[in-house]
C-alpha cells in the first residue's frame, strides 16, 4: 500500500502490545511494553551466540519527532510511539524481535541467512511506520530512517553490529535512502566525517582553513568591483574538502556561531588589508555567503557589525549572498533586513533556479540577483532560456538591482549578458578563485580581462 494513503485511529493506551505477555524475566519498556534496551541488546547478545545463520540488526529512528512533541505536546508523541511499536510488530515475521532503544528509536533483531531478506524486511517495517495516524482532530505521518546491520558468519559482536547499524542510520538520515545498509564504504564515510568534525577548530585557529578570492566585474569595462570569498579547506588527510562538505559538519557539530564570527573576521580582516594597500581597490566589496542556518543565528548581526568595528570597514564594503534555493524562517527574514538596515548590500545567489526566486525579491530588502550559471551557459543556444533570461533582467532593472551573471566561461557569454543588460559578471573567463595576494598582485598589475569590444585592432 503506498504511503499515506490508510490514517489509522489510535489510542493512548500502553502496556503490552497484541494482548502479549513477555516473560517475567524480561525488562520491558513501560510506555510501549516492548523489550527495553537492556533486553534487547540481551537478546542479541544470546542469538548471536546460538546463531546458525545470519543475525541482521534493524536501527530505526523516527524523523523530526521532536516537531511533534513540540507540536502537539507529549502525549500525541506517547501515542505515535505507541503506534509505530504495533506497526513494527504487526510487520516483524515469527523469528523476528523488536525493543525500544531509546526515545524514539527502535531496534529489530532479525534470524536471517540473506541480506535481501533483512533489507526488504527493513523496507517494508519504514512503509508500515508512514502511515498517517490520528488522535482526535490531531493527524500526524510519522517518518522513519533506519540503518541496517548484517552479520552473515556470526565474527561480529553485539556492540560491532549495533555500532554499524548506528553508522547506516547516520548515513540514511544525510540521504535520501529510507534505509542504509552498512558495509565498509559506509564506515569509512562516517570515520572521515568524525575526523574532519575533530580537526575544525584546529583547523580555524591555525588558519588551514582559509578563502580564495574570485573577481566580480562590470561587464562593460571589465573594471574590478569586489571578489566573492570561498572557503577552501586542503585537510591533510582527505586533500581538498569542498565548502559543502566543511558547511555540512559545522552545522551538523553545531559550532555555526563558532565558525560564523571566525569568517567573518577573517574575511573583514583580509578585505581591509586590500582596500588599505591598494587605492585602486579601495572602494571594492567583498561577498560573503551566508546559509539560511547562519541567518537565524540571533548573534549574526552582532558578529558583522563587530568584524566591522574591529577592522574599519564600512558596511558597504560587505555584501551577503543568501541561496535562492534555502527556505528561510521568520527569524532569518527578521535578521535579513537588520542587516539591510545596519548597511550591508543583499543579494540572491543562484537566482531562477528554485522556487522561491519572485517571493523572496518582493518582500526581502534584495539589493542585487546574481543569475545561476545554468542559465548563463544555456541562453547562447536555448531561446527558452533567453527568454527567461530577458524576464529575469527586466524585472531586476525595474527594481533597481545590480544584476550579476555567475559562471561566465566565454567571451561570447560576456557579450550576450552584457547586451542583456547584466551589469556585474563573474567566472573562470573573468577571473579564478585564488588567495588574496595573487588576486590583489593581478589588479594591481593590470593582467587582468579586458573586454574584447575595448581592446585595441593589435591586441
Amino acid at each position: 500500500m503506498p504511503r499515506g494513503e490508510e490514517t489509522i485511529e489510535a489510542t493512548m493506551t500502553s502496556g503490552s502490545l497484541d494482548g502479549s505477555v513477555a516473560p517475567a524475566n524480561v525488562d520491558l519498556d513501560p510506555l510501549t511494553g516492548l523489550p527495553s534496551r537492556t533486553a534487547i541488546l540481551a537478546e542479541l547478545d544470546r542469538r548471536l551466540l546460538a546463531a546458525e545463520t545470519g543475525i541482521a540488526v534493524l536501527h530505526l529512528d523516527l524523523d523530526e519527532f521532536k516537531d511533534i512533541n513540540d507540536g502537539y505536546g507529549h502525549k500525541v508523541g506517547d501515542g505515535v510511539l505507541l503506534e509505530v511499536a504495533e506497526r513494527i510488530q504487526r510487520t516483524l515475521r515469527r523469528e523476528d524481535a523488536v525493543g525500544r532503544f531509546g526515545g524514539d528509536e527502535f531496534l529489530v533483531l532479525s534470524t536471517s541467512g540473506a541480506g535481501d531478506d533483512a533489507l526488504a524486511l527493513s523496507n517494508r517495517i519504514v512503509e508500515a511506520v508512514a502511515h498517517p495516524v490520528r488522535f482526535g482532530t490531531v493527524q500526524v505521518t510519522p517518518r522513519a530512517s533506519a540503518g541496517l546491520a548484517i552479520s552473515l558468519d556470526g565474527q561480529l559482536s553485539t556492540d560491532q553490529l549495533v555500532a554499524n547499524a548506528d553508522l547506516a542510520l547516520q548515513e540514511a538520515k544525510r540521504s535520501t535512502l529510507d534505509v542504509a545498509l552498512a558495509n565498509v564504504s559506509v564506515r569509512r564515510r562516517m570515520q572521515a566525517r568524525l575526523t574532519i568534525e575533530r580537526d575544525l577548530s584546529t583547523a580555524m585557529r591555525e588558519r588551514h582553513i582559509t578563502f580564495h578570492y574570485q573577481p566580480i566585474r562590470r561587464l562593460a569595462t571589465g573594471r574590478f568591483l569586489g571578489a566573492e570569498a570561498l572557503l577552501r579547506w586542503e585537510h591533510k588527510e582527505f586533500g581538498p574538502l569542498s565548502p559543502p562538505v566543511v558547511l555540512e559538519r559545522i552545522e551538523a557539530t553545531n559550532r555555526t556561531e563558532e565558525f560564523t564570527a571566525w569568517a567573518w573576521d577573517t574575511i573583514a580582516e583580509q578585505w581591509a588589508h586590500v582596500r588599505r594597500i591598494s587605492p585602486e581597490l579601495a572602494d571594492s566589496r567583498v561577498t560573503i555567503n551566508s546559509s539560511a542556518r547562519q541567518l537565524m543565528l540571533p548573534s549574526l548581526v552582532d558578529i558583522a557589525q563587530q568584524s566591522l568595528t574591529r577592522h574599519s570597514l564600512p558596511a558597504e564594503a560587505i555584501a551577503i549572498e543568501i541561496t535562492e534555493s534555502d527556505e528561510l524562517s521568520e527569524r532569518a527574514e527578521v535578521t535579513i533586513s537588520a542587516l539591510h538596515n545596519a548597511g550591508f548590500q543583499l543579494l540572491i545567489d543562484d537566482f531562477g533556479v528554485g522556487y522561491n526566486a519572485l517571493e523572496y525579491i518582493s518582500r526581502l530588502p534584495i539589493g542585487a540577483l546574481k543569475l545561476d550559471r545554468s542559465l548563463v551557459r544555456s541562453v547562447a543556444e536555448n531561446p527558452n532560456a533567453l527568454v527567461i533570461v530577458e524576464g529575469i533582467i527586466g524585472i531586476g532593472q525595474r527594481l533597481d538591482m545590480v544584476i550579476l551573471a555567475e559562471g561566465i566561461e566565454t567571451e561570447e557569454e560576456a557579450r550576450i549578458f552584457k547586451e542583456l543588460g547584466a551589469t556585474h559578471g563573474q567566472g573562470y573567463h573573468l577571473g579564478k578563485p585564488m588567495p588574496l595576494e595573487r588576486m590583489v598582485k593581478l589588479e594591481r598589475s593590470g593582467h587582468h580581462w579586458r573586454p574584447s569590444w575595448l581592446r585595441k585592432p593589435s591586441e
